[in-house]
């Protein structure tokens, strides 16, 4: 080999080797995700066929990470979104309602999304033999009884199921969207249930669709804030236990030191027993605000 070739073969040598020095050791390659795995779903909020109507959506996460060969492919906590696809209520004669839930798709850790086959059909508890017997004790009346609508608590898994193969690359990780400063601290002194009194506890049967007060928060702003009402207008339930809420549930009314939500609205995400809810909101000037409070809900059911 002459010198020039020697030199040549060095020189492509020495440019190989540092190309591979710049390679991110943490470089992996697409990685398939099969066909026929499950991913476990957990709900975020409580649903009933009779406050949830079709078409409404449905919102779960994935309860933890989904990985092969240690790569994570689908992170747990993905926020996970499905519809009530049929939601009948319950009717006279004792008879039940009955809902249907479909989730269709999953996001992989690169934003790839990822077709899944996730459904639920539920019928609301029975209480022909109950109607029946009313009925002979009562007559006309017991014909009247109604059945009772399916729920799902929050909390509630679903298994979702990958329909087809899909490769997902975990180099490519989208990074996790950035929560908003909370802002100034403000403070809830109480809380009331329409015309109950303060800081009691909430009861509500969900297995059946019944006229959910609206609550109201009274707040004691952060100092300097020049519009209270327009502020306390623009309040957000934002977190429950720490955990985002999946969808916008904003303030319906406002007073001087009051914001009012829909009964439902709050109810929706909040567990049997105490919940620490974060609530937050911007004033005029566009500096946020935020505050914690805890509530407590005693959900009622038989089936």
């Amino acid at each position: 080999m002459n010198t020039l070739s020697t030199s040549s073969f060095k020189f492509a040598t020495s440019i190989a080797s540092a190309l591979l020095l710049c390679v991110d050791p943490g470089f992996t390659d697409p990685v398939r995700l099969p066909a026929g795995m499950s991913v476990p779903l957990e709900l975020q909020h409580h649903i009933n066929s009779g406050y949830t109507p079709v078409g409404s959506p449905v919102y779960f996460r994935v309860a933890h990470d989904v990985t092969i060969d240690g790569q994570t492919l689908i992170a747990g906590g993905t926020l996970v979104t499905g519809h009530m696809e049929r939601a009948a209520e319950r009717r006279m004669l004792g008879k039940s309602g009955s809902m249907s839930v479909v989730v269709e798709a999953i996001r992989a850790v690169d934003g790839a999304v990822v077709r899944v086959d996730a459904d639920l059909d539920k019928q609301g508890r029975s209480r022909a033999g109950a109607t029946v017997a009313w009925t002979l004790f009562w007559g006309l009346p017991g014909l009247v009884t109604r059945g009772v609508n399916p729920y799902m608590e929050k909390g509630a898994e679903l298994i979702a199921i990958i329909r087809d193969d899909a490769t997902i690359d975990p180099a490519n990780a989208l990074p996790d969207a950035a929560r908003p400063e909370p802002g100034l601290a403000a403070k809830i002194t109480q809380h009331r249930w329409n015309n109950d009194r303060a800081n009691t506890e909430k009861k509500f049967d969900i297995e059946r669709k019944t006229t959910m007060k609206p609550v109201s928060f009274t707040v004691e702003l952060p100092e300097g804030i020049s519009d209270p009402v327009g502020s306390l207008a623009s309040l957000q339930l934002l977190e429950v236990d720490g955990v985002p809420v999946p969808e916008e549930t904003r303030a319906t009314a406002s007073a001087s030191d009051r914001a009012t939500f829909d009964g439902w609205a709050i109810a929706r995400y909040c567990r049997d027993g105490e919940n620490t809810l974060t609530i937050g909101g911007v004033d005029p000037d566009g500096r946020r605000f935020h505050a914690t409070h805890v509530m407590r809900f005693k959900i009622r059911k038989k089936g």
